[in-house]
């Protein structure tokens, strides 16, 4: 429960504003006057912590670690979506990245044991009339 929210003041209010601001919501909100009970504890609640420089001290301290935690809570689950953003798609493509480095490997495999049937059957060309002809040399 915010108390500053309560009274309807800002962090930095002074404790005459405070006062101020108390002491308006107090009478409209006082059940002798039909105001709701319930609000109008809650707003003497607020008053009675913010009005004492001590308990407001206290108050300010518990408030800041409680938004450090929830600042902390909010980037952790930032950091954990967009972790499963990056990961998602490469264990989404990882099948696929196996597969083009595997058909990447044979065709390297291929193009080598090609070159060396090649280098047993060398190919002899010979231009006649302007048409290009040629003859594989065959080992038999």
């Amino acid at each position: 429960m915010d108390y500053y929210s309560i009274l309807g003041v800002s962090k930095t209010a002074t404790t005459a504003e405070i006062k101020k601001a108390y002491r308006k919501l107090a009478l409209k909100h006082h059940p002798d006057k039909g105001g709701n009970e319930k609000k109008f504890k809650n707003i003497q609640a607020a008053y009675e912590i913010l009005a004492n420089a001590e308990e407001r001290k206290k108050y300010n301290y518990e408030l800041k670690e409680e938004e450090d935690r929830i600042y902390a809570e909010i980037d952790a689950h930032k950091r954990a979506a967009e972790n499963r953003k990056t990961a998602a798609p490469t264990r989404k493509n990882l099948n696929k990245i196996i597969e083009t480095a595997i058909r990447k490997s044979k065709e390297a495999e291929a193009r080598a044991n090609n070159m060396s049937k090649r280098a047993q059957y060398p190919r002899q060309t010979a231009v006649f009339g302007g048409r290009t002809f040629t003859k594989k040399n065959r080992k038999h």
